[in-house]
């Protein structure tokens, strides 16, 4: 299996502010990905879901992973890190369809784990409950913003449903954020990447291939000089050797 990179033209401006709330972030785009069924879609949030649990992603406080259907973001060229106060941020969180800010999200969302707790009599919640504690009581949270401000991101809690992968999907935006170190963003990305080739998500061989391969798209971090912080894919082509 191989990875094959061209360029996106995509870029992230990476907003100070978020120094003191999850400092890294690195980004790429997958093109031409095969979600045309509820069974591959279920099975693409699965690979997500194991990478957050492992070790590599901590159950989210080493990393988390955000994935996007490119074609519903606004790119005007470039998407913002940024941070916002919990009353300031808002977006529609997926599965809703109403905006909210982060307060009322974390406020509902808290209720609700309580509700679940009382109901099956134990302390021990899952799901998105289990992540509540790394946004409860921040002064600010780190979002993704697309060109015309619509937050489509609040690491390592949520998704927006603007931006939801669906079997229609084909390219797709991927972020992957850390408040420990570009280490373990960049284990997080390997991992991901390498998981979805294993799972039969890429392209397949014809006569001119050998392998099975996913078309990965650079996307540059800069700062609000414009000055590079980072960029994933770095190389023009990347082979997996031990994965053929």
């Amino acid at each position: 299996m191989e990875k094959r990179c061209n360029s996106s033209g995509i870029k992230v401006v990476y907003d100070d502010l978020t120094e003191s709330v999850r400092p890294f972030i690195l980004c790429c785009v997958v093109k031409k990905m095969s979600l045309q069924d509820n069974n591959k879609l279920r099975k693409f949030m699965r690979i997500q879901t194991k990478i957050h649990d492992s070790d590599i992603g901590g159950k989210r406080e080493n990393s988390s992973i955000g994935t996007h259907d490119l074609s519903k973001i606004a790119l005007g060229g470039f998407i913002r890190y940024t941070a916002k106060t919990p009353e300031t941020l808002s977006f529609i969180p997926l599965g809703r369809h109403e905006n909210i800010t982060a307060f009322e999200l974390i406020t509902s969302l808290k209720a609700e784990a309580q509700t679940i707790r009382k109901q099956i009599r134990r302390k021990i919640t899952s799901g998105i409950y289990k992540y509540l504690h790394l946004v409860e009581n921040k002064q600010r949270l780190a979002c993704l913003e697309d060109a015309f401000g619509n937050v489509i991101c609040m690491p390592p809690l949520l998704n927006s449903e603007l931006t939801k992968v669906s079997t229609e999907t084909s390219d797709i935006f991927v972020e992957i954020t850390s408040s420990s170190s570009m280490t373990d963003c960049y284990a997080t990305m390997e991992e991901f990447l390498k998981q979805l080739l294993i799972a039969g998500f890429g392209e397949k061989p014809n006569l001119f291939d050998r392998f099975d391969h996913l078309t990965v798209e650079p996307v540059r971090i800069v700062d609000s000089y414009g000055q590079l912080k980072a960029i994933y894919p770095s190389t023009t082509e990347i082979y997996l050797d031990r994965y053929r």
